[in-house]
Order: structure tokens, then C-alpha cells, then sequence
């Protein structure tokens, strides 16, 4: 199940288990699409119709980044809620957060950016982008590519979801514990709105990429993540037939966000800016149908797929190591999409090739990381309250 006790027919939760099997089977799925996203930019694919229309449509897989931050806005939000009224609940936080997020990362970054340029004779590319590394030891790199683009941040600019998310961390334990549920909920529904007019403000600004990157343009995603958390908690029965459909709705609603520009090119800003709301709800809506699907359902069958599971467990380290490996097996390795007989002009079959190269390289890192680095630094005591 699920959760382990709940209404099924008033769709009321009376109590979340710490883990959901479903929502680690999500994480898995977003990985992988994330994944083909960046695979399709950097696997060398060429200017041909056929190779355009595939960039085109794994790009928007690439939007499976907005339902991670929904899981961070629900999970995040509902471990403040539960610890809220509790001794240590900032020590707590803090400490747990740090020992999951940090022995990685910071790793990473050391190893990426600062031991392999010293010993090994990297591209000027390559040492050019490792020198902005102070961004990514601060968790601010998201400010800079809004502010420079994309070019001096290739090998590591994935890294911004993390800035995100970090930014957001440090915040929201003080807006939890300061207002009331009342208040945070109102909160919420403001940052909907919030997220959305911080994308249309950079888009018509000229800036796409800060419709991307900034925490602001996020806002809305996290707190739709948070609205579910306190929703869930409150007693009060979900929508969940509201939330099927609009699950089943919301691929072919971002589907169809581009196509309208191509019919009036005047709306293309507009429909840029609410692709990550559409994404949005449809990730809070599979979160909400995923808590109350039965185990014979196929959603729960599909979540709970245990190499979904498998690879969610593990989408922290896929994801600190998928494009710099994606990188490293196309302009070091040499594997590029265009070296593997192609059908006519589509290279679909050399960018499957880097796929499969790429993804079992990282998914060997990521194993490594989490067996070698992650586990061993959550057994850590950095407080008494830990």
C-alpha cells in the first residue's frame, strides 16, 4: 500500500509511513527523462529534420526537473510539519539534510573541478568551465547562467536544480516554523502565483534562461509540492478523481504548448512561461492519485517497478554525474551519435549507443557513490539529536 492507513472511499490519509514506494519509482522515471532531455542536446545529434524532431520532443522530457522539486516541496515540507513543536527541529533538519545532500556534492565538485584539472590535461573547455567553480561551491551557480547563459556552464550547469532546491532548504524551515498552517497554506497558493509571473517577467525580459533557473521561477512548483504536504494533514479528502484527470490531461496539454506558438507566434512567451505549470500539476496530481492507488492498480504496478524503484533511490548521484559523463563519452571517448550507421538521415540509432554507454557509466557511479559516500555519511552523528 501506499500509505498504510487511510479512507479509501473519502480518500482521507490518516497517517503517511516514512517511506512511499510509489514516489521512489517517480524518481526514477523523472531521472530517465531528465536524462534522454540532456541526451539529446550533447549526444551529437545533427541538423536534420528527423534528429530536430527527436531533440525537440526528448527536450520536453527534460521538464521531469519541475516534478522533482514538486517532491522536494511535499517531502521537505511534510518532515517540518511532523517536526514542528519538537525539541532540536532546526539541529534536526539541518543535520539531515546536510548529511544527504553535502558528502556528494561537495565531493563532486572537489574531484570534478578541482583534483582532475590539477592531474590530468583537460580541453581549455573543460579547465574554462572548471574555474567558475566558486558558484557551485556556494550554490548560487543558478544566479550566474541566468545572468551569462548556458555557454560557460555546459560540463556542470545541471548542477542548478541542486542551487534550487539548497536555496530552498535554507529558507522554508524558518517559514514552516513561523506560521500557522492557515498561513502557510495561504503562502503556498501566493507562491503559485509567484512562480508563474517570475517566468513571464524573464520572458519578457528577454531572458529564457532565468525562466528556467531562478529560485523565484521555481517558487511555485516547491509550494505545490508543500499544498499537498499540508493537505495531507489535514484531515480533509483529497480530489483524487479531480486529480486523475488532470494527470492523464497534462501530457497532452504540454504537448500542445507547442504547437500554439507555431499557429500565433505573438503567445510563444506565454506558453513557454506556463509549461512548467502544466508539468507542475500533473506532477502533484500523480503524487496524489500515487497515494491512494491500490497495489493491484497499473499506476502503482508502474511506480513501484522495482527498476524505477531502484534507479530512484539512486537519482541523486545519476543526477550529479549523468551530463559530465554524457560529456566525457562524447568529447572524450569519441562516441558520437553521427560515428553509428544512421537510418537515412536520423541518428537515432549512434544517440541510443551514447545513451547506453552514458547511463551505465553513471548508474556505476551513482552505485559506488551511494555504497562508498552517501550511506556510510548518513550513519554519521553530527548531533545528539541525529
Amino acid at each position: 500500500m501506499a500509505i498504510t492507513e487511510r479512507n479509501a472511499s473519502d480518500h482521507i490519509i490518516t497517517r503517511l509511513p516514512a517511506r512511499l514506494p510509489p514516489l521512489d519509482g517517480m524518481r526514477g522515471i523523472g531521472m530517465v527523462g531528465v536524462f534522454l532531455g540532456h541526451l539529446a542536446q550533447y549526444s551529437g545529434l545533427s541538423a536534420s529534420t528527423f534528429d530536430n524532431a527527436t531533440l525537440k520532443i526528448l527536450l520536453q522530457a527534460g521538464y521531469a526537473v519541475v516534478m522533482f522539486f514538486v517532491l522536494s516541496g511535499f517531502l521537505i515540507t511534510g518532515i517540518l510539519l511532523d517536526a514542528k513543536g519538537r525539541p532540536n527541529y532546526f539541529r534536526r533538519f539541518f543535520s539531515r539534510r546536510s548529511k544527504r545532500i553535502f558528502p556528494l556534492y561537495f565531493t563532486f565538485v572537489f574531484v570534478a573541478m578541482v583534483l582532475i584539472p590539477a592531474v590530468y590535461p583537460v580541453s581549455q573547455n573543460y579547465r574554462d568551465q572548471a574555474s567558475e567553480q566558486a558558484w557551485y561551491w556556494t550554490y548560487t551557480v543558478n544566479f550566474v547562467i541566468a545572468d551569462r547563459g548556458w555557454d560557460d556552464f555546459q560540463f556542470f550547469g545541471h548542477l542548478w536544480t541542486l542551487a534550487v532546491e539548497e536555496q530552498f532548504y535554507v529558507v522554508w524551515p524558518f517559514v514552516v516554523l513561523a506560521l500557522s498552517v492557515d498561513r502557510l497554506r495561504r503562502l503556498c497558493v501566493g507562491l503559485l502565483v509567484v512562480g508563474l509571473a517570475s517566468r513571464l517577467t524573464a520572458m519578457y525580459a528577454g531572458n529564457e534562461v532565468a525562466t528556467d533557473v531562478l529560485t523565484f521561477s521555481n517558487l511555485d512548483s516547491l509550494a505545490m509540492g508543500a499544498l499537498i504536504a499540508i493537505h495531507a494533514r489535514s484531515g480533509k479528502p483529497f480530489p483524487v478523481r479531480a486529480a486523475t484527470r488532470m494527470m492523464a490531461a497534462a501530457p497532452l496539454l504540454l504537448v500542445s504548448m507547442f504547437v500554439w506558438p507555431l499557429l500565433i507566434p505573438s503567445i510563444s512567451n506565454i506558453t513557454w512561461s506556463l509549461a512548467p505549470t502544466v508539468t507542475m500539476l500533473g506532477a502533484g496530481s500523480l503524487i496524489v492519485v500515487a497515494l491512494f492507488a491500490s497495489e493491484s492498480s497499473r499506476l502503482y504496478r508502474i511506480t513501484t517497478w522495482r527498476p524505477a524503484v531502484v534507479v530512484g533511490d539512486i537519482s541523486y548521484g545519476i543526477y550529479v554525474f549523468h551530463q559530465p559523463i554524457i560529456f566525457l563519452v562524447v568529447r572524450s571517448w569519441g562516441i558520437d551519435a553521427r560515428d553509428v550507421p544512421s537510418i537515412g538521415s536520423w541518428h537515432l540509432p549512434g544517440m541510443l549507443v551514447v545513451g547506453v554507454v552514458s547511463f551505465g557509466v553513471t548508474v556505476g557511479l551513482a552505485l559506488l557513490s551511494s555504497r562508498f559516500v552517501e550511506k556510510p555519511a548518513l550513519r554519521i552523528r553530527l548531533t545528539r539529536a541525529d
